[in-house]
């Protein structure tokens, strides 16, 4: 048999993160992907821009990327670095001081685009249909 499928039969946890892999590729990819915080809110959330980042980055125009989600290649890493440890049965590094620097970097990261871009470029824009929005139409009669 092909040892890639006995290794995957075998470590449950490798074939857990290969299925999860599987369906958010499946789900952003079909294009009903939407952001919970935004569809509440209004707002982009830290994460806004990261899958038009990466795309950006793919046809090599960096200066795109860093303006749609400058955590981008950081998130990827940081990203790759937890699944690897994680797959190798090693300490979780989210709740470490590692995820508390990484959290902090994308939260300082989304106060700065916010400061320079919301709510005039994209993906920085305000939805004027989020529950936030409706409500502030609804309280404040703004057609």
């Amino acid at each position: 048999m092909n040892p890639i499928f006995d290794k995957l039969r075998h470590n449950r946890r490798l074939l857990w993160l290969c299925l999860a892999f599987i369906l958010v590729a499946l789900f952003v990819l079909s294009g009903t992907y939407f952001c919970p915080f935004e569809r509440f809110f209004g707002i982009p959330c830290p994460g806004c821009g990261m899958t038009r980042a990466l795309f950006a980055l793919l046809r090599l125009d960096w200066r795109q990327s860093l303006t749609l989600n400058p955590m981008l290649v950081p998130t990827v890493v940081f990203a790759a670095v937890c699944i690897f440890a994680w797959a190798r049965r090693r300490r979780n590094l989210l709740n470490s001081r590692a995820g508390l620097i990484y959290g902090c970097a994308m939260l300082a990261a989304w106060a700065i685009r916010m400061a320079l871009y919301f709510p005039r470029v994209e993906p920085m824009v305000f939805d004027h249909n989020s529950v936030v929005g409706l409500m502030l139409r609804w309280v404040f009669h703004v057609g």
